[in-house]
């Protein structure tokens, strides 16, 4: 509807600290909503575990905390869902950042790395996966990230971390972005008019300007991001899972990437880490003389499943994997 605007998480703190909602009546209506959702009409399959009963002790908890005025911090009572990459006990619990994100129209994170704890992830690919946050706005990836933030490495391993107030008035000025033109139009036209227009107004309300730069072999560093998160993928699970895994129970898009992933040489990874040491002198280069390189978060909006994606899955490494 025209009224419609998603609750970020001071909403959510401003109401259950007003009485006007409760989190055990929010619990309530987002487990109505997973059945709905979870139902043979819709079938999305948004959740591969949750226990109702547990959801609702936890709210029934956070309900009586702010009740009694003594809430653990503005995130208590808001639901907060773990990708199953994870290990969130007692759940069975893999994943991505940037493309859910962007294909669902909220905002994603993905932090430096070494900022969130590795504790309980599947070391997947240690050299390229971080945990990151999906949130419904900027605002609400700042508060889950002040949250979770490791700030136990000792100084020098890190540089300072700066989180801004969120009562801060004041706007960064003299922002500079990088653009790469060849990169950044790489997308279909509805995408990159939606960036340009979004460059357009950083300029027009703040005063940030975008330079064109030059980013060196774009598509040798795709390739080598794919060769190392598939190597790494590939070692990470030939020792305990690989040999035991019943082929039956993965679609036919896992197979093959794992056929794929499998076929990468040590050759291959090591001059794939090398193609990653020469762009990381390139960005550096960019990053005397800009603040951020600009780029869309996917080349294509999201398109049909096909009729058999249910039963085989699906897989598109062109759309999915040229933009990382």
């Amino acid at each position: 509807s025209p009224g419609f605007r998603r609750w970020k998480i001071r909403d959510f703190a401003k109401a259950y600290s007003s009485g006007e909602i409760t989190p055990v009546m929010v619990a309530r209506r987002f487990l109505a909503a997973v059945e709905e959702c979870s139902g043979p009409d819709l079938n999305m399959a948004l959740f591969i575990s949750y226990d109702p009963e547990d959801i609702v002790r936890q709210a029934e908890e956070s309900t009586l905390r702010y009740q009694q005025g003594a809430p653990l911090s503005a995130m208590d009572g808001v639901l907060v869902a773990v990708k199953d990459e994870i290990d969130c006990l007692p759940y069975q619990t893999t994943g991505s950042v940037r493309m859910p994100a962007a294909l669902c129209g909220v905002v994603g994170f993905k932090p430096t790395a070494g900022r969130l704890s590795n504790s309980g992830l599947l070391p997947l690919n240690w050299t390229v996966g971080v945990p990151g946050i999906l949130a419904a706005t900027v605002e609400d990836a700042l508060i889950a990230y002040a949250a979770m933030v490791d700030q136990s490495r000792p100084a020098h391993s890190q540089p300072q971390l700066n989180l801004p107030m969120l009562t801060s008035t004041h706007c960064m000025p003299n922002i500079r972005l990088a653009r790469y033109g060849k990169w950044f139009n790489d997308s279909s036209d509805n995408i990159r008019g939606c960036c340009d227009k979004a460059l357009q107004i950083l300029r027009a309300h703040y005063g940030w300007e975008t330079v064109d730069v030059t980013v060196p072999e774009v598509e040798e560093m795709r390739l080598a991001h794919y060769v190392t998160m598939g190597a790494e993928c590939s070692a990470s699970l030939a020792a305990k899972y690989l040999e035991k895994l019943d082929k039956s129970e993965i679609g036919w898009d896992v197979r093959i990437a794992l056929s794929a992933y499998g076929s990468f040489s040590s050759r291959a990874y090591l001059n794939a880490q090398r193609i990653r040491n020469r762009q990381m002198y390139f960005h550096n280069k960019i990053f005397e003389t800009a603040d951020a390189i600009v780029t869309p978060m996917t080349g294509v909006t999201a398109y049909a499943l096909q009729d058999d994606a249910l039963r085989t899955g699906e897989l598109d490494y062109i759309n999915a994997g040229g933009y990382n």
